[in-house]
């Protein structure tokens, strides 16, 4: 029973247990409006516009063997209220291979991506920021093969209490999604980014012509027709970082198209439309890809870290020429920092984000979970300048190593992994400061390596600070040299499909100036990806840096629950489920409390090895008692009780202390649960995996069974 599921932060309060002691609780109630859509639960087959690869019968819509990409299931004409939220349920009942997804009506925000790939029922909250019309579902994947059997789409009259999140107001978060990969923010920095007769120019004399048959079912494609050599469509930008321009192409009269962004050395590239290659890349481009995606349509990309001035879109011909005349379609172009092409994003006259936001808990699934994990961090700096791209200024190559850019799928999913050869190495040259707690990771994957080495030195002066080994066959990380101070140590994480993390935690040493760190693989050739290093006694998620400076996770804030109806200030529960990031002294808390430590009821960590529990009414002490859990990053059940003359502490099944006296004296109701010790301080920061109150106090027998593991 959580507090959460993967559409919405939701809190549960209120409750009991039953008699076989599981617990159940009480969530506040959401109103919701009138259903949107007719024929949800395709009785018939009728309202719904369905193209090539939908079919409805026997009460479901089915997709059998997808011959084509993108085609829709919609339904049009539907009202949706401008600055209303909207609550969407779809029910997979059968499934074989492949996804759907819901496409992104125009304007939406957040981004409406929603895979379904499995059988169950998937949930999702629409904010309709700009006027909707329409729903539809639409094919992510030939062959796929699945039936849906219910869909509902209502407004969100009254919410249900649920928390308040925020993550500062940049990308650099990151998750490990259900599908074991690690998911990003991502944005679209191209304005109207299918509307090339608007923030776009026409240059030479060119045509653009909308309405065309697009590579997605739609009529949102464009004819981009030659009137002189030169004929493009171009937008100004501002970019200074790693950046990948990709647009969706499909040959007219003319069968080639050429991008370019201006700027530095004018990394350019022509692309064939006819047989789907990339023909001659130039300037000081990272790479150039080019993918069908069916029906004559390519999706074209130019990987370039330049500072760019305008994104150009230039008709050629398909032996790397520039011609007078002729046409080609376009569609759905993107600009975003990174390695690779990520799906599009639609935007209008603001750039546009999907992925993991400022505003998105971060429910995650590392280490193989299965049910994830509110993930909750404090503030890091990611120090390396380019994390993913090792070819470039900042990383320098010794005793002849070779680098090959986006040569194999990385942890992200994306082909953005690095190949390093086995002869020389790399390092980069970040200044650290002294007699500080720094860790550094690295994502790496053998293609015959027996290991990788990564490590930090003072190069000025010779010292070698520290250097560890991770050995791919035994799946050990081991320290084989270490500073004079004795603190490197060697950790590793299993990433999946032969990925590994390799982290070494060390404290420099207040003699040295370390500037250099290195990485090098052994007996053979490797893959890098995601360079990490932050000032951090302990890892915390990846931090995603393309901009060539430094690049600030900003810490996660989460709380505001609830409200004095919500919860029995006389008596109850608050139990947990949660793991801390490491072990520390430092001070992190959940609590149920009325906006100050002076009443609370609160479950901590604040001690190594430990889990604690407090009840302060009035400023004063009422009852504190704590357990030994090991590690506080074990994944632990607690739970603390509180009743007049009735205290007791419950970890893992056991009862750990009770006390039978002292009284509830709150000097103002409780009225907010939230991530922190009730006055917004000592946040909680670790994995939260379900918190749940109760409005009376619970047996011993029902306490036992509610936190057993």
């Amino acid at each position: 029973m959580s507090y959460y599921d993967d559409a919405s932060l939701m809190f549960l309060a209120g409750g009991g247990a039953q008699k076989d002691g599981t617990a159940y609780s009480v969530k506040p109630v959401p109103v919701y409006g009138a259903e949107l859509i007719t024929n949800g639960d395709f009785a018939t087959d009728s309202d719904w516009t369905k193209q090539t690869g939908w079919t409805i019968s026997g009460g479901k819509a089915i997709v059998t063997n997808a011959p084509n990409l993108y085609q829709r299931l919609t339904q049009s004409s539907l009202s949706f209220n401008l600055n209303s939220t909207y609550k969407i349920s779809i029910t997979c009942s059968e499934y074989s291979s492949g996804f759907v997804y819901l496409r992104k009506p125009r304007g939406a925000e957040p981004d409406t991506n929603l895979r379904i790939d499995s059988v169950g029922t998937f949930v999702f909250t629409l904010n309709a920021l700009t006027e909707l019309n329409e729903f539809a579902l639409a094919i992510g994947a030939l062959g796929t093969d699945l039936k849906i059997d219910n869909i509902s789409v209502k407004e969100v009259l009254v919410g249900d209490g649920d928390f308040t999140f925020s993550r500062g107001s940049n990308l650099a978060a990151t998750r490990v999604g259900a599908d074991g990969l690690i998911e990003k923010g991502r944005e679209n920095v191209l304005l109207q980014s299918n509307q090339f007769d608007t923030t776009w120019t026409e240059l030479s004399q060119g045509t653009i012509t909308s309405g065309q048959a697009g590579y997605d079912g739609t009529n949102d494609a464009w004819l981009l027709t030659a009137g002189a050599v030169f004929s493009r469509v171009q937008q100004s930008i501002s970019q200074s970082d790693v950046k990948t321009f990709s647009v969706y192409a499909k040959s007219g009269t003319q069968g080639g198209i050429f991008l370019r962004l201006n700027g530095g050395s004018n990394p350019r590239c022509f692309f064939d439309l006819n047989n789907g290659q990339v023909g001659n890349p130039a300037g000081d481009n990272i790479d150039a890809s080019i993918e069908s995606v069916g029906n004559g349509w390519y999706r074209c990309s130019l990987i370039a870290n330049n500072t760019a001035d305008s994104a150009q879109i230039y008709i050629a011909d398909d032996n790397n020429g520039f011609v007078s005349s002729g046409n080609i379609y376009i569609q759905d172009a993107q600009l975003e920092l990174g390695l690779a092409a990520t799906e599009y994003i639609e935007t209008t006259t603001t750039t546009g984000t999907a992925g993991i936001l400022e505003d998105t808990p971060r429910f995650d699934y590392s280490n193989g979970a299965s049910c994830p994990s509110l993930l909750l961090e404090p503030s890091a700096t990611q120090l390396f300048p380019q994390s993913e791209y090792f070819d470039g200024s900042d990383w320098t190559k010794y005793g002849g190593a070779s680098l090959t850019n986006n040569n194999s799928v990385s942890p992200d999913g994306l082909q953005n992994a690095t190949k390093l050869t086995n002869v020389g190495g790399i390092y980069d040259q970040i200044a650290y400061t002294p007699n500080t707690d720094y860790t550094y990771s690295l994502f790496a994957k053998t293609d015959g390596a027996t290991s990788i080495i990564i490590g930090f030195v003072d190069q000025a002066a010779g010292y070698l600070g520290g250097k560890i080994r991770y050995t791919f066959a035994t799946n050990v990380a081991s320290v084989i040299l270490q500073s004079a101070n004795g603190s490197v140590t060697a950790d590793r994480e299993d990433y999946g499909n032969g990925w590994i993390r390799v982290i070494i935690k060390f404290k420099t040493n207040v003699a040295q100036n370390y500037n250099y760190q290195f990485i090098e693989f052994d007996g053979g050739d490797g893959w890098i990806y995601g360079a990490n290093l932050i000032q951090s006694s302990y890892p915390t998620s990846y931090i995603p840096n393309h901009s060539g400076g430094t690049i600030t996770r900003a810490a996660d804030v989460c709380g505001g629950a609830g409200d004095a109806n919500t919860f029995n200030s006389t008596e109850g529960v608050l139990y947990v489920e949660i793991a801390a990031l490491a072990d520390l002294t430092s001070q992190r808390w959940i609590s149920i409390g009325s906006g100050s430590n002076a009443n609370r009821v609160s479950i901590l960590f604040n001690a190594t090895s430990k889990i604690s529990c407090s009840v302060r009414g009035s400023s004063a002490a009422i009852y504190d008692a704590s357990a030994n859990i090991g590690a506080q990053t074990n994944n632990t059940k607690a739970a603390i009780k509180y009743k007049n003359s009735d205290f007791s502490f419950f970890v893992n099944g056991l009862k750990v202390d009770s006390q039978q006296s002292g009284s509830i004296s709150f000097n103002a109701p409780l009225s907010e649960l939230a991530f922190d010790s009730a006055d917004g301080a000592s946040d909680f920061y670790g994995k939260v995996k379900q918190v749940l109150t109760f409005n009376t106090a619970l047996s011993d027998a029902d306490l036992a069974a509610l936190t057993t593991i």
